[in-house]
């Protein structure tokens, strides 16, 4: 099935080579590192068509022999060492040196990690493995500037400082500016926790949730229609958060954490509607959170096919510091089908719900649900799906209920196209969905395929909206929607 060949397809020497490629692959990941691949092929020229034979030649399993390390010079070796899954004596496995390269990489201490077998042509012998590993400066200042079509344009500066205590820990700064949204942030990030699998973070903040000019020109404004996600209030948060994340498989992970915020509301539209202002009151949150991720695709930038399951739980007691006392769960699926050459099906499914118990009857503007934008229901403003007041101004709810379909393909080259039928809404009483208050919009976009995922520009349209309904047609952003 992982066969690039299929019968009744084109022969073509790309498809050709794919095949042998995953044939030596799974023979490698099974422990037979000096296995060979004869391929046969028949031409029957008669009826345009052909005959294609593997020969797989596995010969004995081989074990992994002494492990080295070169390149490294202020990073110690025993840091690098602790990120290789496997050892001497080992039974060979190619995908264990693939995912201790990862693990190496992801220190974000090297720019190039490179494992190499060293006496491969000696066929009786354990398989010699040196990763060579060339090292990043242990500090670097960025600064980045950009464009969206939710937050006009922003501005970043980020410092790094890597290896900070010895250990491969990072220190990392940032300063973000956009035109909804300022803040600062500093990250602590401690790659081994006890074991390789685990990672934590540490982390301080200050946001700003105020919509400023970051376009003097006016060039975003005139394409997109930027609109202030919070029109009735802004509010600026600090807090601080620390989260464990462990990986169980290579598919499964999963995070748990603590996050402290103190949040405070100003510039309020005291016009607004009661529903809203119940809900704009100075608060502090004291939150346990869980999260745990199964990602069974083929692919993060440009999934094919495959499986992604999320959940999220979120928890506050007003006997634990926090103002407010209630549960909020996020449950989510995506699911993609690939149809013929680049062509897939994508699908997700979004459910949350917020419970307040414990004396706590409204949940805090700042922890609603909202919905409406790029990554949710295009076609409606950022926040703008689901009640509003008699304002316009975006309420919120305790109830979300967000789904998407969409079919991409390829157009010419790196560049694909893409057709999708999204929905969704939000609801403000807890655990309430009426499918028959669902929005719908349609749409199509284009997008050009980067190292970093693909670019995309879409036009959606919202499906008979109401009259109040805030709606926008242009989407544009990095990495597909979902």
């Amino acid at each position: 099935e992982d066969l690039a060949l299929r019968a009744g397809k084109p022969l073509n020497k790309e498809t050709f080579d794919q095949s042998v490629e995953t044939l030596q692959e799974h023979l490698e990941d099974a422990g037979y590192a000096r296995a060979s691949i004869t391929p046969d092929t028949e031409i029957a020229g008669a009826t345009s068509s052909a005959q294609v034979k593997f020969e797989l030649l596995p010969r004995d399993r081989t074990r992994f022999g002494a492990i080295t390390v070169t390149g490294a010079e202020q990073i110690p070796e025993y840091v690098i060492r602790r990120e290789i899954s496997f050892e001497e004596g080992d039974i060979y496995s190619a995908k264990e040196i693939r995912d201790s390269q990862r693990r190496i990489f992801e220190l974000a201490m090297f720019s190039a990690v490179t494992p190499s077998r060293l006496n491969l042509s000696a066929a009786d012998e354990p398989l010699a493995i040196q990763f060579d590993v060339r090292e990043r400066k242990p500090r670097s200042f960025e600064l980045g500037i950009g464009l969206s079509s939710v937050e006009s344009m922003r501005y970043e500066a980020d410092w790094a400082h890597r290896n900070l205590l010895g250990e491969g820990e990072r220190l990392n700064l940032l300063a973000r500016v956009t035109g909804v949204n300022q803040g600062l942030e500093a990250e602590f990030i401690e790659p081994y926790f006890f074991n390789r699998d685990t990672s934590a973070n540490y982390k301080l903040f200050l946001l700003n949730f105020k919509t400023i000019d970051t376009d003097p020109f006016g060039i975003v404004e005139s394409i997109f229609d930027i609109e202030d996600p919070y029109p009735a209030y802004d509010f600026f948060t600090a807090g601080a958060e620390w989260q464990v994340h462990h990986d169980f498989t290579n598919e499964l992970e999963g995070v748990a954490g603590l996050e402290f915020t103190s949040t405070d509301f100003y510039n309020i539209d005291f016009t607004a509607d009661e529903e809203l202002l119940d809900g704009v009151e100075d608060n502090k949150l004291f939150i346990q959170f869980l999260e745990l991720e199964w990602n069974a695709r083929d692919s993060d930038l440009k999934p094919r096919k495959g499986v992604l399951l999320r959940g999220k739980l979120d928890h506050s007691n007003n006997n634990l510091i926090s103002d407010a006392s209630y549960a909020k769960l996020e449950l989510e699926g995506r699911y993609y089908l690939p149809l013929f050459d680049d062509t897939a099906l994508a699908m997700r499914l979004l459910v949350g719900g917020i419970e307040p118990y414990g004396g706590t009857d409204v949940i805090p503007v700042n922890e609603r649900f909202y919905a409406g934008g790029p990554g949710s229901v295009r076609g409606y403003l950022i926040n703008r799906l689901g009640p509003l007041d008699s304002n316009d101004n975006p309420v919120g709810g305790n109830s979300l209920i967000e789904g998407s379909a969409e079919l991409r393909f390829p157009l010419a080259g790196p560049i694909g196209g893409s057709v999708f039928a999204d929905f969704g809404n939000v609801i403000l009483p807890s655990w309430t969905y009426d499918l028959a208050d669902l929005k719908y919009s349609i749409g199509a976009g284009v997008y050009y395929m980067t190292p970093i995922g693909p670019l995309r520009f879409e036009v959606a349209k919202a499906i008979n909206p109401k009259n109040n309904d805030i709606t926008s047609p242009w989407v544009f952003g990095i990495g597909h929607a979902f």
